[in-house]
């Protein structure tokens, strides 16, 4: 199993097989956290897949909103 496939298993799992939580994962202190999008963090491929989650995801966005969390906050710990 490659890296990329074994990180994607493990997200799902964590996830509860919903894809929508993978993408706008709010465990950002977890290692895997910058991996999960496949590409390489903080590259625009990887940003642009963060921006397109957070619109599309409806309710894992105002899920993470009611949390405080917002779309600034998951991109800025793409550069701590």
């Amino acid at each position: 199993m490659t890296k990329g496939k074994a990180i994607k298993k493990y997200c799902l799992e964590c996830g509860g097989s919903e894809r929508a939580n993978v993408m706008l994962c709010h465990i950002l202190d977890c290692p895997l956290w910058p991996f999960r999008f496949g590409s390489t963090q903080g590259s625009k491929t990887y940003r642009n897949r963060m921006t397109v989650a957070w619109e599309h995801y409806r309710e894992a966005r105002e899920e993470l909103e009611r949390d405080g969390i917002t779309l600034a906050d998951m991109i800025e710990k793409l550069v701590s």
